[in-house]
């Protein structure tokens, strides 16, 4: 083994996860759209993840319970770009009524 080697091996740790088939493409386009490698993708997710929810775990609904609609909606909010989510939801809790609290 080289030098390059000796150094990967004292500065880095690999993580290796599968995933569900195509999604690895999606995620290499999703990375590419941004101008980014798919692993910086990744990285960058970890670590906002953790830095945007403090540690706590968001669970996800469970498909089954979400209708065919919902789980379209959902996806297309999904392919919004992030400004566009979070304008899209301003909009929403704006028609919303006010609880009174």
């Amino acid at each position: 083994m080289g030098k390059e080697y000796d150094h990967r091996k004292a500065n880095y740790d690999q993580i290796l996860f599968r995933v569900k088939k195509g999604k690895r493409e999606e995620y290499q386009q999703a990375a590419g759209n941004l101008g980014i490698g798919f692993w910086a993708l990744i990285q960058h997710g970890v670590e906002e993840y953790i830095a945007n929810h403090g540690g706590e775990i968001i669970q996800k609904p469970e498909a089954e319970k979400l209708t065919a609609e919902e789980r379209r909606l959902l996806t297309a909010f999904a392919k919004l770009p992030k400004n566009a989510q979070i304008n899209l939801i301003k909009t929403l809790e704006a028609l919303s009524p006010q609880k009174e609290g």
